[in-house]
C-alpha cells in the first residue's frame, strides 16, 4: 500500500511527527505519515513553538527536556533575596547565583558572582558587597498566563494531537475528504474550530483517578450524535473536546482509544472497535473464585495486565459532550478550575526518579561541600527533594531503588499525592536538622539516587 501524508495525500518525503510534541513529554509517540516541509516542519512555526515557550515553567518542574537540546526549558522569574526583588530567565536554580548577574526590579542593585561583579565597569569595595546566599531569605516568584490555555494556537496543536493519533491508531495512510475540516483548522487556523475546553470539574476528578498528575492522557468516544471525539488531557491541567468527524468513518474501525504517559515516559494504552469488544475483554479478564452473601467474587486473569483498570473505568464514564460541559470563553469558573488543576501540578510531588536524578546532578557541588539547603529559604518542593535524598542515607540498605523510595514516602505520607505544603516542610526541615551529621547522610544518599535506575 502507497503511504501518502494525511494533511494533503502527497507521497513525497514523508516523515515522523512527533504527534505531542518532543518538548513537551518524555516519551515519544510517531505518526510516520506527515510530509517533511509543507506541514512537519512548517508546524513548529505555526503553533507549536508558541505553546511550547509558554508552557516552560511546567515542562521544567515536571523534568521534560526536548531530545533535539542537552538543557530544560527556560522561563520567567522573580527572585526576592533579602526583600529585594530581581527579574531573571532560568531553567534551574542552581544557576542563579554561580552563573547570572541579575538587575534588581528598581534598577538600584545587581546580584551575582562575585567575580563577575567585580569584573563590572564602576565596580569598587564601596559598592560592592560579599554575601553569603545561604544566610539570606530568597523567594522566587513565577506567574504563569493561563490565557495560553486558551489561544489560538493552543487549538490548533490540540487538533493536530487528537488526528494524528486518531490516525495512527486507524492505520489511516492518505488524506481522507472525511477530515477535510478539521485539517484546515489545524493548517491554516481558519474555518470551524474542532477544540473546546471540557468545564466539568468531575471529569477532572475522572482523568486524576485514571493517571498520575502530570501526564498526557488520550481518549477517544462516539458521541451520542454518533460523531466521533479525542479527549486531550495537557499534563492534566486542561481538558480538550476535539470533534474529529461528524460519523464515524468506514475506514477508522478503531473507535474506542485510550492512552495515557507519565512524566517518567511510561505509557498505557488500548484500542478497540466498540463498547461491546472492550466489555467482552474485560469479562473474559476474570474468573469467579467463589461466593459471598450471593456476591460473586471474581480475581483478575492477569495481575499484570495494568490496563485493566482503565478499561474499567473507561466503561463505566459515559462521556458525552453535553456532560463533558464545553466552552471556549476564559470565564472565571473555567479559570479557576484550570488554575486549580495547575497548582496540583505544580504544588503536588509527582515522585519521579528522573527528576531526582536531576536534583541531585544539579546540586552535586553544594552537597559536596557539606552544604543542602538554606534555613531560610522558601522553596518546598526544594526542601522535599532533599529530604528525599535524607531518606536514602538515612535508611541505608532498606532504600536501594525508586520503588522502595516511593513505597516509603507513601507510607509515612499516608497517600498516593504528597502535598508539599509549609508546615510539612517544616516538619521535614526539623527531622533533617535535628540529626547532627545530616548533610553527611544527604551526601550519602545522593549516591544511591545517583545509582538508581529507570526505564
Amino acid at each position: 500500500m502507497t503511504r501518502r501524508c494525511i494533511y494533503c495525500g502527497t507521497e513525497k518525503d514523508l516523515s515522523k511527527s512527533d504527534i505531542i510534541p518532543d518538548a513537551l513529554t518524555s516519551a515519544k509517540i510517531i505518526n510516520p505519515n506527515v510530509c517533511r516541509v509543507a506541514h512537519n516542519n512548517k508546524f513548529s512555526d505555526m503553533f507549536e513553538n508558541e505553546v511550547i515557550e509558554k508552557l516552560a515553567l511546567i515542562t521544567n518542574e515536571l523534568d521534560v527536556k526536548s531530545s533535539k537540546g542537552n538543557h530544560y526549558a527556560s522561563y520567567l522569574a522573580s527572585v526576592i533575596v533579602d526583600g529585594t526583588e530581581y527579574s531573571t530567565k532560568m531553567s534551574t536554580e542552581t544557576e542563579l547565583f554561580k552563573q547570572k548577574i541579575m538587575r534588581s526590579i528598581d534598577g538600584k542593585s545587581i546580584i551575582g558572582p562575585i567575580d563577575k561583579i567585580k569584573n563590572i565597569k564602576g565596580a569598587s569595595d564601596e559598592n560592592v558587597t560579599e554575601i553569603d546566599i545561604n544566610q539570606l531569605e530568597i523567594e522566587k516568584k513565577i506567574v504563569l498566563d493561563l490565557s495560553v490555555f486558551f489561544g489560538k494556537s493552543m487549538y490548533r496543536l490540540i487538533a493536530k494531537i487528537a488526528f494524528e493519533w486518531y490516525c495512527l491508531n486507524n492505520s489511516v495512510t492518505d488524506k481522507l475528504s472525511e477530515f477535510n475540516s478539521i485539517i484546515n483548522f489545524i493548517t491554516t487556523g481558519e474555518g470551524k474550530n474542532p477544540v473546546s475546553i471540557v468545564g466539568n470539574e468531575k471529569i477532572y476528578h475522572f482523568f486524576n483517578q485514571m493517571m498520575d498528575m502530570g501526564s498526557h492522557t488520550l481518549i477517544s468516544y462516539v458521541d451520542e450524535d454518533a460523531s466521533v471525539n479525542i479527549l486531550v488531557s495537557l499534563f492534566g491541567i486542561a481538558i480538550y473536546n476535539v470533534r474529529l468527524s461528524d460519523y464515524v468513518i468506514p475506514q477508522c474501525i478503531n473507535n474506542i482509544l485510550f492512552l495515557t504517559i507519565n512524566v517518567d515516559a511510561k505509557k498505557s494504552y488500548f484500542k478497540y472497535s466498540t463498547l461491546e469488544e472492550m466489555e467482552k475483554e474485560i469479562e473474559n479478564g476474570f474468573y469467579q473464585m467463589g461466593e459471598f452473601n450471593g456476591l460473586k467474587i471474581m480475581c483478575p486473569q492477569n495481575f499484570n495486565d495494568v490496563t485493566m483498570t482503565n478499561k474499567m473505568m473507561y466503561y463505566s464514564c459515559n462521556f458525552n459532550k453535553k456532560e463533558l460541559n464545553c466552552c471556549n470563553d476564559m470565564d472565571d469558573k473555567l479559570l479557576a478550575l484550570i488554575r486549580k488543576q495547575l497548582d496540583q501540578v505544580l504544588n503536588i510531588s509527582a515522585l519521579t526518579v528522573r527528576g531526582l536524578k536531576r536534583f541531585v546532578k544539579e546540586h552535586r557541588e553544594a552537597i559536596d561541600k557539606g552544604i543542602v539547603f538554606n534555613p531560610f529559604g522558601t522553596n518546598k518542593k526544594a526542601i522535599f527533594m532533599f529530604y528525599l535524598i535524607f531518606i536514602c542515607g538515612k535508611t541505608g540498605k532498606k532504600v536501594q531503588s525508586f520503588e522502595d523510595l516511593t513505597s516509603f514516602v507513601k507510607n509515612k505520607f499516608s497517600g498516593k499525592q504528597i502535598a508539599i505544603s509549609d508546615e510539612i516542610c517544616e516538619e521535614m526541615k526539623q527531622e533533617m536538622e535535628a540529626v547532627e551529621e545530616y548533610a553527611r547522610i544527604i551526601s550519602q544518599g545522593a549516591v544511591i539516587i545517583e545509582n538508581m535506575k529507570f526505564d
